[in-house]
């Protein structure tokens, strides 16, 4: 897509001039005619962005379509139906009304992302573009990758079996028990963090090495990502332990599209629909069980572990589990409403400092992370305040600086979303290339969904173990590197 064209100056225009208005409704009295209509925008933009580009995985699209379904479906059915009751919303007290107004707030953030990724500067993509190419030249296609990754990897399983002895004495009672969420010992987190590192980063880097062989069945290539995702699944995160898996498929189908179209084959549209339904029904029953087994009381009866297997994948079971977490689970309102609770700029700045992520704990320096607020003023006592609620870029500006400056984050959001796009598909789709697009799409979708503190983290977790495979490949007794990636076909 060309920057600075008459057509983008238009478009970014008509939008900055649709993003005021948003902010005087949001300020006074609000509109969910007019919100409805944001997300009626977003769903043209995502799909105009992606014909464009001839790519539906681009990075725009893949965030607009969450935000649709985390935001503007809830925003939707908050006019059809009924709020379910006996979920963490009636816990906290969060009616109806409080989520309609929520979602005039989260609009503007949308909308704020669509502006930015239009008003984004040739310059910032040139970078971009600069960064990607030194990443394909420092990550090449060196077959002494594999072995150094799998000795990573094994490496992760060593750092679980670790810290299950040292938390729990037994590891595989703990493993069936499914305990090991929020109940280390002191001093064994390090060796989760460690773990869940080095398994993330080797099997993508595994998976991408192996879709590079066209003589591989997609098992065998998917192979390593699903293997660490059944481990990760032990430290009871869903988020966590489909990482490996989602950026192992976004990866796989930008290094096999850009291989001259030989092994892409048309697959029937019937197919892939009954594939897309299936996947869905396998994925709400991996939630569901996630949830159970590390002891969501709410589910199977009580039960925890693998014991819940049973009770977690019945129809009755799951049907009634997607009707509550759509609205506390799927849905990213209910933080919106507590951040309006909370006010503008209520926490004065003090979450930036846990942006620095490893840095500030080093430096011993320590923040307030909106989340955690939010439970603590207004939750029952004791109420997930380990964990605190997922509240986002916007949310987090907004508690700390302000509407104006959320809506500014939004934008700046949106800007850089484009030039890493950009960057990456002018950039030569190598190995190196695409591992960093995988890890920036992840962490940007943790940045806007989750909180604005793991904006370096993800990275500060997976460059060392990066790091650590590329000195251990070279190590290993092999051929030469080869230099360089494939030239990607379309451009950008």
């Amino acid at each position: 897509m060309p920057f600075s064209s008459a057509g983008d100056v238009a478009v970014v225009c008509g939008l900055a001039g649709l993003l005021v208005v948003c902010w005087d409704r949001i300020s006074t009295d609000g509109s969910t005619a007019l919100s409805i209509g944001v997300y009626v925008l977003a769903a043209v933009v995502a799909v105009r962005v992606a014909r464009k580009l001839e790519d539906g995985l681009n990075s725009l699209t893949i965030i607009l379509g969450l935000c649709l379904l985390r935001i503007g479906l809830p925003t939707v059915l908050l006019l059809v139906s009924d709020v379910p009751a006996n979920t963490v919303l009636s816990e906290f007290n969060i009616v109806e009304s409080d989520l309609l107004e929520a979602q005039e707030f989260a609009a503007g953030g949308v909308l704020a992302i669509i502006v930015g990724w239009y008003a984004c500067p040739p310059s910032w993509a040139r970078a971009a573009t600069r960064l990607h190419r030194l990443a394909g030249r420092l990550l090449t296609a060196d077959a002494r990758i594999v072995p150094a990754a799998t000795w990573a990897f094994a490496a992760g399983i060593a750092n679980v079996l670790v810290y299950l002895v040292l938390s729990f004495g037994n590891p595989f009672a703990a493993v069936l028990s499914g305990v090991a969420r929020g109940n280390s010992a002191p001093g064994t987190s390090r060796y989760g963090f460690t773990a869940i590192a080095l398994l993330i980063t080797s099997a993508v880097l595994l998976t991408l090495y192996l879709a590079r062989q066209p003589q591989r069945s997609r098992l065998v290539v998917y192979a390593p990502s699903l293997l660490a995702g059944a481990v990760l699944t032990i430290f009871g995160g869903r988020v966590g332990a489909l990482t490996p898996i989602g950026l192992a498929l976004l990866g796989v189908a930008y290094l096999r599209r850009s291989d001259g179209g030989a092994r892409r084959r048309a697959t029937p549209r019937a197919r892939s629909l009954v594939a897309a339904v299936v996947v869905g029904f396998l994925l709400l029953g991996y939630v569901s069980f996630v949830a159970a087994y590390r002891g969501d009381a709410r589910l199977a009866g009580g039960e925890s572990g693998i014991a819940a297997a049973s009770s977690t994948l019945r129809g009755d079971v799951l049907i009634s589990y997607a009707q509550n977490s759509l609205w506390t689970e799927v849905s990213t309102l209910h933080p919106y409403a507590l951040a309006d609770w909370l006010g503008p700029g209520a926490l004065e700045g003090r979450t930036y400092p846990e942006t620095l992520g490893l840095v500030s704990q080093l430096a011993g320096i320590r923040g307030e992370r909106p989340g955690q607020t939010m439970v603590e003023r207004f939750g029952v006592s004791g109420y997930l305040t380990v964990w605190g609620f997922h509240t986002g870029l916007i949310v987090d500006v907004f508690v700390n600086s302000g509407l104006v400056w959320a809506l500014v984050a939004g934008i700046l959001f949106g800007a850089v979303l484009r030039a890493e796009y950009v960057g990456f598909r002018r950039a030569d789709t190598s190995i190196g290339s695409t591992f960093l697009h995988c890890v920036s799409v992840w962490t940007m979708l943790w940045v806007f969904f989750e909180s604005l503190v793991v904006l370096l983290s993800q990275f500060q977790l997976i460059l060392p173990a990066v790091t650590l495979i590329v000195l251990g490949a070279r190590l290993v007794p092999g051929s030469a590197p080869a230099r360089g990636g494939v030239r990607p076909r379309f451009g950008a």
